[in-house]
């Protein structure tokens, strides 16, 4: 009998979750803010995979050319831990594949530009909050360190953010 009160409580308990996300939908598209404003626009797309995690990638695109980027490609994953489905705090593991501009070489017929590829993997945390008509926002941190590049960078990447989107 104890068992049996067991798997209907269980059974209960999914199916207001369901309930509760039956009109807000697993995707999410997003706009960072501040890299926006850094003439950096960042992209995401995020797949809510359960109410504790979710998968997806940044895209980020310099549109100046005094900016080290070219552009990158961020997958990560995250562990919510809020109240929310799919919201609330949030452990962010991530890695970045992209291209960043290298010192100018000077060619007899005039300048070009050199790139690197680069390869690293960081972390952040976060908040993400989650309005009843599906608007989400976040505050994000982190820090993450080139592994691969074509000339050995020692140095890092930031992950910041302040993004607004839409649940789907």
């Amino acid at each position: 009998m104890a068992f049996t009160c067991l798997v209907h409580t269980q059974e209960y308990s999914e199916s207001r979750t369901v309930e509760k996300t039956a009109g807000i939908g697993r995707n999410e598209l997003k706009v960072n803010l501040v890299y926006t404003l850094l003439e950096v626009p960042e992209v995401t797309y995020e797949r809510i995979l359960g109410p504790d995690s979710g998968i997806g990638v940044s895209v980020d695109l310099a549109v100046n050319d005094d900016i080290g980027y070219r552009f990158a490609i961020i997958p990560h994953y995250r562990f919510y831990f809020g109240k929310a489905y799919g919201g609330g705090f949030f452990l962010e593991l991530n890695s970045l594949i992209g291209s960043i501009r290298d010192e100018p070489l000077i060619d007899f017929g005039g300048e070009e530009e050199s790139a690197q590829f680069a390869f690293g993997l960081g972390a952040a945390t976060g908040v993400k909050f989650l309005t009843r008509t599906a608007w989400v926002a976040e505050i994000a941190l982190g820090f993450g360190r080139y592994l691969a590049s074509e000339q050995g960078m020692d140095y890092g990447y930031p992950r910041v953010g302040i993004t607004l989107g839409r649940r789907f």
